[in-house]
């Protein structure tokens, strides 16, 4: 189990709300809803690839260690 940071990487909600680029937040939406990488993929016609890229870039931004951790992020700060 990870503990979710209180703040972002330093950076304001708002930063890294603007960050995301409209992709990432639609595949953060997907996350939240439980769906996997080659689920995304096909749901938005992309490669597994591809969504992995962005998922890894979500991590990044938001600096979360896991996808869950991500998911607690964006559900605690509002982000989607």
């Amino acid at each position: 189990i990870y503990a979710v940071k209180p703040r972002i990487a330093g950076r304001s909600v708002i930063n890294t709300v603007r960050a995301l680029s409209d992709r990432e937040r639609d595949i953060l939406s997907l996350l939240i809803e439980g769906l996997s990488d080659r689920e995304i993929a096909d749901r938005r016609s992309l490669s597994h690839r591809t969504v992995s890229n962005h998922v890894g870039r979500i991590l990044a931004k938001l600096d979360a260690p896991s996808r869950t951790a991500a998911v607690a992020i964006a559900l605690r700060e509002g982000l989607v």
